[in-house]
């Protein structure tokens, strides 16, 4: 059964990651790509810098753990993805505070609300999972729980993008 909601998940990540690709391709033909100003490009490339460091540490940590503990805490996809996860999380972070995130075009309001529905969404259904009891199986965690570390990466996007909203309000009363 474990290995059904792996190739299960693995087939949605599939998913997930080709429509942001379609959608991507679509914006362009379009013309409506994002642009960003040589500011945000270099901050930009400076924190998927400080993103793969975080990510090439968080792999070795692992790496060692496993090692030590001669055991797995989650099937190879789930371990990947959440290792990913961590690292675009500090990825989007950085680019929030070095007001990068977000491009000329775009509205952050918008997208905090388009945020602020995908965090719901799987905070709920990391609830389900949860009074389910298919979190873990076999000591392992499962797909499942990919839905709650979604959920708590959107929420802490969601802080950062209120503290920063606050913190330039804030400097722009002081000017």
């Amino acid at each position: 059964m474990m290995n059904d909601m792996n190739v299960s998940f693995a087939a949605g990540a599939l998913v997930g990651i080709l429509l942001v690709i379609l959608f991507a391709l679509w914006k362009k033909r379009r013309g409506t790509e994002p642009r960003y100003d040589e500011r945000q490009v270099v901050a930009r490339a400076k924190a998927a810098q400080l993103a793969l460091g975080v990510l090439a540490a968080l792999m070795l940590v692992n790496g060692f753990v496993r090692e030590i503990l001669q055991t797995a805490w989650a099937g190879p996809f789930l371990e990947a993805g959440t290792l990913l996860m961590a690292a675009a999380t500090v990825y989007v972070l950085r680019c929030v505070w070095t007001d990068a995130y977000f491009s000329l075009r775009e509205r952050p309001k918008t997208w905090a609300h388009i945020f602020a529905v995908v965090m719901v969404l799987n905070a709920v259904l990391g609830v389900v999972s949860i009074l389910r009891g298919e979190m873990v199986e076999n000591g392992l965690l499962t797909f499942r729980a990919a839905n709650p570390m979604l959920a708590a990466m959107f929420a802490v996007l969601l802080i950062a993008l209120a503290l920063k909203r606050r913190k330039d309000r804030r400097e722009e009363a002081e000017t």
